[in-house]
């Protein structure tokens, strides 16, 4: 099973995309950087699970089995850990960060791939040369809406205001509140891909319901 859908993946990412939804099954310990991993078929009708195999310096994830399945994605991976810590992601910024809440990763040359956690609130954003894409998902501790959205809207403001062209995809509502021209707005249970064409890279969006994936 993993093999036809790694394949199937790999050789048209948007279809593939536009006909599954793409979850992660490890998402409390995959770490931010570069898998290899396998798109194994889930219970759920068209959805599959990123399982991901260990690499120098991870732990093992799938003891039982040695090898990965045929044909594996080489992807990058970004988690969406709740209100992360500042400490987690200050390497070499671009621009400064808030405290909490976003993680990011600069997507190099060693794979052709992007994913990142399933969106059902979160903020995910694309800037800079390198590319770098961050997922921020912060959650304010008293559940004060108004708040967590001013949170949100700082960083998308400081993003949009260093790198005018960034891409900005967010949930309207839990996240940001309508009405924000540079950003793109989705609904709950979202799925975010991103593929290298030619020199860049281009990212694809699809919600829950919608009919095809969508360029962001």
């Amino acid at each position: 099973m993993a093999g036809g859908n790694n394949k199937n993946f790999r050789n048209n990412p948007c279809k593939f995309l536009r006909n599954h939804d793409i979850r992660h099954q490890q998402m409390n310990v995959l770490n931010d950087g570069y898998h290899i991993i396998d798109l194994v078929n889930a219970a759920i009708r068209n959805t599959v699970n990123i399982t991901q195999w260990n690499r120098p310096g991870v732990p093992n994830l799938n003891p039982g089995k040695r090898f990965p399945g045929p044909a594996p994605v080489r992807a990058y991976f970004l988690n969406a850990q709740q209100n992360r810590p500042d400490a987690v992601q200050r390497a070499q910024p671009l621009m400064p960060l808030p405290a909490v809440g976003p993680g990011y990763i600069d997507l190099g040359g060693a794979a052709n791939f992007f994913l990142t956690d399933e969106m059902t609130g979160c903020m995910l954003s694309v800037y800079g040369p390198a590319p770098r894409v961050e997922h921020m998902n912060y959650q304010d501790p008293a559940r004060n809406i108004v708040a967590q959205q001013g949170v949100y809207q700082a960083r998308a403001n400081a993003i949009h205001g260093a790198y005018p062209n960034a891409l900005i995809l967010a949930r309207q509502g839990t996240c940001l509140p309508a009405g924000i021209p540079f950003v793109t707005y989705y609904n709950h249970f979202t799925w975010v891909i991103g593929t290298r064409e030619g020199a860049g890279w281009r990212f694809y969006w699809r919600s829950r319901g919608m009919a095809r994936e969508q360029q962001l």
